[in-house]
């Protein structure tokens, strides 16, 4: 028993140069949308990193402000010298 012959598409039985160049531009194409994938991903990663380091400084200086903070508004929010 054989397979029996695959059904060519139309646009490669009418013009097979026409289809080879379709095809070469949605490979293309593909090839373009994972390497913006990619770099989207990198992007992300390392934007996520940042606001992770953010996060650390801000927490290393919390304590430090909102204690001026405090202080400030005990002083009835008067400049502080």
């Amino acid at each position: 028993m054989t397979a029996p012959d695959p059904v060519s598409a139309p646009l490669e039985a009418n013009d097979p140069r026409r289809a080879r160049a379709l095809k070469a531009k949605i490979r293309d194409r593909v090839s373009d949308v994972r390497r913006h994938l990619l770099a989207l991903r990198t992007a992300m990663a390392a934007t996520a990193e940042q606001v992770h380091e953010s996060a650390l400084i801000v927490v290393g200086n919390f304590p430090s402000f909102y204690d001026a903070y405090r202080a400030w508004i005990k002083h009835g929010f008067a400049p502080q010298p």
